[in-house]
């Protein structure tokens, strides 16, 4: 009985931790603080940024890549470098004044950086399309 007991009791377990390391975690990078894959141009206007979920703390974004595609074409405009987690100058007023509804934006080659351990460090991408 007590084999019994033991074998059930380790199913049961390895049960849960399966269930449990299955479990998704959020996205890494959200775009404007945007819950979803779509922002609106006014949100990204006001709100310029690469934000870290709350699942990251203690991580910045060092630098990344942002490209966008215009709806209906298939013209890549870009990559932009941004150092930072912010699109900043002339990079945001060459995409802000050509970005219409339907267009989608890419940021690839995220690169996001553990502000404690100085060698840990992990790329990730993102993207939005606008509404």
């Amino acid at each position: 009985m007590k084999y019994l007991t033991l074998i059930t009791a380790f199913i049961a377990v390895s049960i849960t931790v399966n269930a449990q390391s299955g479990a998704q975690r959020k996205p890494a990078v959200l775009v404007s603080n945007a819950a979803g894959i779509a922002i609106t141009k006014d949100k990204l206007l006001a709100d310029p940024q690469l934000h870290l979920s709350s699942d990251y703390k203690g991580f910045t974004i060092s630098s990344y890549e942002v490209s966008y595609l215009p709806k209906g074409t298939n013209e890549v405009q870009g990559p932009f470098n941004i150092n930072g987690d912010g699109i900043k100058g002339d990079i945001l007023t060459s995409i802000v004044n050509n970005i219409k509804p339907g267009d989608k934006l890419y940021f690839e080659n995220i690169i996001v950086v553990s502000s404690e351990a100085k060698n840990e460090s992990f790329k990730t991408q993102a993207a939005v399309k606008i509404e």
